[in-house]
């Protein structure tokens, strides 16, 4: 844990060589455990390299990634610990996407990690959700999915007060991923449901403008 502090702190100083040296240090210790504490570590890793480095321009890191998290995965399934298995698979999903690297390999993570959190009643980590949705829909065309989530997290934020996440991930989606892709009546109504939700509790005027918007490019 101190070698990950470390490595974290040297590269927000921009110090690379001693943050990378650190990081080395914790995959040494790695090597010596095993289960649990294994995971653990190796999620510690990834996370100090994600919040710290371009994996667009390291390439490296994100193979580095890879390894640390599959072998993760199969310790975490053996385990049967559903919560690792899901924190690691969408930690994955994650670098592939900060990567812009194979969509696919996106999708199978996603798909993973939202399958264990459904079956295993797990709470939901959401921010990466608007990059799944854009899979689901524009790659894969699975709209009743892409419906689901964009449902969920609009409820979510809505019920937890928190009114502009709740327009970004809810009202926005449904109407850039789902009503403008289908054009079915049903979407419609409930774009404008959540839109009238949302306007009963913002008072913001450039808010309302924008979802006045939305309503205009809805009807067309």
């Amino acid at each position: 844990d101190i070698c990950l502090q470390l490595s974290f702190l040297y590269f927000d100083a921009d110090e690379k060589n001693l943050s990378e040296e650190y990081i080395r240090k914790a995959e040494n210790y790695l090597q010596l455990l095993q289960g649990e504490d294994y995971m653990t570590i190796a999620f510690g890793i990834s996370y100090v390299i994600l919040e710290s480095v371009s994996l667009v321009d390291n390439k490296s890191y994100l193979r580095k990634i890879d390894n640390l998290i599959k072998k993760s995965l199969e310790i975490a399934k053996e385990q049967s610990n559903h919560q690792f298995e899901y924190d690691l698979s969408l930690m994955l999903a994650r670098a592939y996407y900060s990567a812009d690297q194979h969509r696919e390999k996106q999708y199978e993570l996603f798909y993973k990690a939202d399958s264990i959190a459904n079956s295993e009643n797990l709470e939901k980590y959401r921010e990466l959700n608007g990059a799944y949705v854009d899979i689901l829909a524009i790659d894969h065309g699975n709209y009743d999915e892409a419906r689901r989530i964009i449902k969920e997290d609009f409820e979510y934020y809505f019920s937890d007060g928190d009114y502009v996440s709740a327009y970004y991930s809810g009202v926005s989606r449904q109407l850039t991923y789902i009503l403008m892709k289908n054009n079915n009546p049903e979407d419609y109504e409930i774009l404008i449901e959540w839109i009238g939700l949302i306007r009963g509790e913002i008072a913001d005027e450039e808010f309302l403008l924008m979802l006045q918007l939305d309503e205009l490019i809805a009807e067309l």
